[in-house]
């Protein structure tokens, strides 16, 4: 079964979902999941390697700068609660499809 989850890039401010195998358990970050984002998100670098990177086609962050999106939006409560938490907005993805994307209020 496949689930649905939402993470956030730290670069870019957006977020875009990804469908993982598993649910991911508490405590673990999206690079736990590395294989399966590179296998939805990868592009190749000078080296031949395959590594995840954010589907905004204007941020060049990787898999590094991403991390669950209830995560950040639980940590955004806390700190800035009755903030807005997401505004949906389709965007194009390096790979030509389109995704959603959700920006975040309350980190701008």
């Amino acid at each position: 079964m496949e689930h649905k989850v939402w993470i956030r890039c730290h670069v870019c401010t957006e977020a875009f979902s990804a469908y993982l195998s598993e649910e991911p358990e508490a405590n673990t970050t999206v690079m736990s999941h590395a294989l399966e984002m590179e296998m939805q998100y990868g592009e190749t670098a000078e080296d031949g390697q395959v590594y995840a990177e954010c589907p905004n086609p204007e941020c060049d962050a990787n898999i590094m700068y991403f991390e669950w999106w209830e995560s950040y939006r639980n940590r955004v409560t806390y700190y800035y609660s009755g903030a807005g938490h997401e505004v949906p907005r389709t965007c194009l993805s390096r790979h030509g499809s389109s995704v959603t994307c959700a920006l975040s209020r309350a980190a701008r």
